[in-house]
């Protein structure tokens, strides 16, 4: 999963991101997540965690760049992909 990123995620930096997501729920740029974090990330790591965590079900990566915290809800993601942007 992580084998083509130079800087390889750590458990650490993994949690953090997805503790800050889940208790923020969105936020409207990858930018804006980092402004949040309270530790310095570089930018493939945390590309490689939102990839991740777009695999495992947790977030919703959207074409707008933002970023979405979804409940581990399999109706929440299939009403995400079904919905229609303004």
């Amino acid at each position: 999963m992580f084998t083509n990123t130079k800087y390889n995620p750590t458990l650490g930096s993994i949690l953090k991101v997805e503790q800050l997501l889940a208790k923020s729920k969105e936020f409207d740029s990858k930018a804006q997540l980092i402004k949040k974090l309270d530790v310095t990330m570089k930018q493939s790591v945390l590309n490689a965690i939102l990839r991740y965590l777009e695999q495992s079900g947790k977030v919703l990566l959207a074409e707008d760049g933002s970023i979405i915290w979804i409940p581990a809800s399999s109706t929440a993601k299939k009403s995400w992909e079904q919905a229609r942007f303004l």
